[in-house]
């Protein structure tokens, strides 16, 4: 029978950490079932097929110094910050069972006297507020189930930085092939349970998981993963961190400007169907006039700035 790997990452990086998810899926596949657990510093997580400028108040992040990550799976966007815990499954097709890693979660949870509920859309809930947000990922045999624990995060930051909700902002954003995030009411599980901490919940969620599987876990270091993977696990991390993969990737979609009407942009960049505008160095300007909304010019990154957003 193949073991169990367990891994908990000490580091706070998130794009450290999701590059240490994507060696877990490549190179780990010697494993049956594999857990690991991480804690990153502030920052924002959008789905695969998300549109960051839409999802996200990307000013604000900037000034907040919060960066943008974009993830390998599916789903909507979700804030992390120390009082959020994350947890991810990967396994073989063979040994993936949803019912049974979402059941380890809750059993955890009921060690504190905290009651979830699973939903529909596959969200945990407390007394029907959003407290873990989970997405799924499949590549060749491997199948990946991830999700957050909103603990004792700053629910005001996330407010402020996610725009999901602020439909004067996401109607001028037209997509036919990307995902929007579904707005819920969010909340921290300490509010059911004040002692509840974040190490106090990843040890409840550790012991759930040796017991369910009778103790035959294996644990392995971040640092043995990076020492093993060579240069894998740098080259990961500056992908996941460049523009091209946070901002390029975004499908194609359209804004549309009080003052310049519809604007398409095709993989993060900017260009203008129009006679009437043409290129200078800055700003953009319409028969002559300049016009203060586009930061960016014809054929550059179109880049965040509180005159278009």
């Amino acid at each position: 029978m193949k073991q169990k790997l367990l891994v908990i990452s000490n580091l706070k990086d998130p794009y450290v950490n999701q590059g240490l998810e994507r060696l877990l899926m490549k190179d780990c596949d010697g494993y049956d079932q594999i857990l690991f657990l991480w804690v990153n510093d502030p920052c924002i997580v959008i789905g695969r097929n998300q549109n960051p400028w839409r999802e996200v108040d990307i000013s604000e992040a900037r000034a907040r110094r919060i960066p943008v990550v974009r993830r390998i799976s599916g789903g909507g966007t979700v804030y992390h910050d120390a009082g959020n815990l994350n947890f991810s499954f990967i396994s073989g097709h063979h040994a993936y069972n949803e019912r049974e890693q979402f059941n380890l979660i809750l059993t955890a949870m009921r060690r504190f006297g905290i009651k979830l509920e699973l939903s529909g859309r596959k969200d945990l809930r407390l007394d029907g507020r959003k407290v873990s947000g989970n997405a799924f990922y499949l590549r060749g045999n491997r199948r990946v189930h991830h999700g957050t624990l909103l603990i004792d995060a700053d629910l005001d930051a996330a407010n402020r930085l996610l725009k999901a909700s602020d439909e004067t902002h996401t109607e001028r954003f037209k997509q036919q092939h990307m995902i929007a995030s579904v707005p819920s009411e969010i909340v921290n599980l300490k509010s059911a349970n004040p002692e509840l901490t974040v190490s106090g919940a990843a040890n409840a969620i550790v012991d759930a998981f040796y017991k369910a599987n009778q103790y035959a876990v294996q644990i392995v270091s971040v640092d043995n993963i990076a020492a093993k993977s060579g240069e894998a696990l740098g080259e990961l991390t500056e992908r996941f961190k460049s523009w091209e993969w946070i901002f390029g990737e975004t499908p194609h979609f359209t804004y549309e400007s009080d003052e310049l009407g519809e604007i398409d942009i095709v993989s993060g960049q900017a260009s203008l169907d129009r006679q009437d505008f043409f290129e200078t160095r800055s700003p953009l300007t319409r028969k002559g006039q300049p016009v203060h909304v586009l930061p960016a010019l014809l054929g550059v990154k179109w880049e965040s700035s509180k005159t278009w957003v």
